[in-house]
């Protein structure tokens, strides 16, 4: 343009203001801002607006103090923000983990007349989704669209994430129902999404129903949709019928990945002590076949928890040892929470702790061996040691599992080991595991000082019974005569 001797316009520079703050150069972006000025033009709302929406994209929480410290610099210039203006801002918010602001910010709106659009929406029901305020998500939704705000696909997948995410099935559905109402196809991602809302709750009914509307309207179900009804079926406890539609959905030419297959896997340890061997089957198929296949920190943490459920400790210890020293793969709290015989059992998402999956719950009950104290000992003795070896850190319940149980057993040796391994590193222990370990801690002392004292007293009894049988009082007390 410069060669060409053509005049850049107001709109060749927001353009590539956008382009810079797109790619996060912010001093290319506000170099471009200011040529607009010296061009003898007035930046205006298009050229301001880039400004927030980059600022969107800090890291919190520079995003909100930059984002906020734009629209007030606008206001000085006499200009008012508008919908895309405060669009960014409530990204900004959302970004930060401030959802909570965005009502406020409502009310600002409100109270500006500022016009609705259908990104503004959007924006605010993407934050509601991300804290699973399904509620206010809802409600958002129909005030905005009966006042005249368009919508569109994406604002119902929005209020239909917000209650996968808080485990509401039934409102999962009314979301659906509300995307049909307004005139919109539900896709094969929606349907994904519903199954996985009904998925949780075990619903089987509910998603087989949801299959064959998905087919009478000629949505094809992709692997999604066969892994979330997969998970419906063990959940129900049906793992014959989760076995029938994997295979269903390889005949159909969807390909399993490792979802899929770690839910095959899950299934067959469902069956009891008689689909270890074929859960482990799965497990050499997911090697074998790699790519999108290769199994991952689920898949090992199914088959751990199976064989740590069904009391095959030697085969426990082999596969976590691979999985640390061969896939150099990481354990998660799931697995640490599988080694200590816990759930996790957190918040929906929202600050809770992520849920694992369903605990893999024999066909006979009588198969599942509980963990008593002598076993549940000498297995994370061995786990330590080797957490130890590979140089990796272990979760704190675990450390609290095993040192509750070293003390029920009163094994003083595995108790100062456990306490040792803490001192040194090796358990990573978050605040919520402080209060219940200064409880064990104080147990393990007293048990380690009880020990310590028998252990004294017996050399006492000892050293006297000794000294009588060898004459030595004897001699003694005929020094003491002469």
């Amino acid at each position: 343009m410069s060669a060409e001797e053509v005049t850049p316009t107001l709109y060749t520079y927001v353009t590539l203001m956008a382009v810079c703050a797109q790619a996060g150069d912010r001093r290319s972006m506000l170099r471009y801002f200011s040529a607009i000025s010296e061009g003898g033009m007035q930046p205006g709302l298009p050229a301001w607006n880039v400004v927030p929406r980059y600022c969107a994209t800090l890291p919190p929480p520079s995003c909100v103090r930059q984002a906020e410290d734009v629209l007030r610099r606008m206001g000085e210039q006499g200009l008012a923000p508008d919908a895309v203006s405060y669009s960014s801002l409530a990204h900004s918010y959302i970004r930060a983990g401030e959802v909570e602001r965005c009502e406020a910010l409502l009310e600002r709106l409100s109270a500006e007349g500022i016009e609705r659009d259908t990104i503004l929406l959007n924006t605010f029901l993407n934050g509601y989704a991300r804290t699973l305020r399904w509620e206010r998500a809802f409600q958002l939704l129909r005030e905005w669209s009966a006042s005249g705000c368009p919508t569109d696909a994406t604002s119902y997948v929005h209020v239909l994430r917000a209650c996968v995410g808080a485990r509401q099935p039934v409102h999962a559905a009314a979301a659906v129902q509300l995307m049909r109402g307004a005139g919109l196809a539900p896709d094969v991602r929606t349907y994904s999404m519903l199954l996985t809302a009904y998925a949780k709750a075990g619903q089987l009914r509910a998603s087989l129903a949801t299959l064959k509307q998905m087919r009478s309207e000629g949505i094809r179900p992709n692997r999604f949709v066969y892994a979330s009804l997969m998970e419906a079926c063990l959940v129900a406890g049906q793992p014959e019928t989760a076995s029938q539609l994997f295979e269903q959905m390889r005949g159909q030419d969807v390909a399993p990945d490792a979802v899929s297959y770690t839910l095959l896997l899950r299934a067959h340890l469902l069956n009891g002590t008689a689909g270890l061997d074929d859960a482990w089957g799965v497990l050499e198929q997911m090697r074998d076949a790699g790519g999108e296949c290769t199994p991952n920190t689920l898949t090992y943490n199914a088959l751990l928890e199976g064989y740590l459920d069904f009391g095959k400790a030697e085969r426990a210890l082999a596969l976590l040892e691979e999985m640390l020293s061969t896939t150099r793969l990481s354990p998660d709290r799931a697995t640490y929470a599988i080694l200590a015989g816990t759930t996790l059992t957190g918040n929906a998402r929202g600050g809770g702790a992520p849920r694992s999956p369903p605990r893999a719950q024999p066909s006979r009950p009588s198969e599942r061996l509980s963990r008593a104290p002598k076993a549940t000992v000498d297995v994370l003795h061995r786990v330590a040691q080797l957490f130890v070896r590979q140089r990796r850190r272990l979760g704190g319940e675990v450390y609290l599992a095993a040192l509750e149980a070293a003390c029920a057993r009163g094994d003083v040796s595995a108790v100062r080991d456990f306490v040792g391994w803490r001192e040194a590193g090796v358990f990573q222990l978050r605040r919520e595991h402080e209060e219940r370990a200064a409880g064990l801690t104080m147990r393990a002392d007293d048990l380690v000082r009880e020990h310590e004292s028998e252990l004294e007293e017996d050399w006492v009894v000892h050293t006297a019974d000794e000294a009588e049988a060898t004459g030595v009082d004897a001699a003694l007390g005929r020094r003491k005569g002469a």
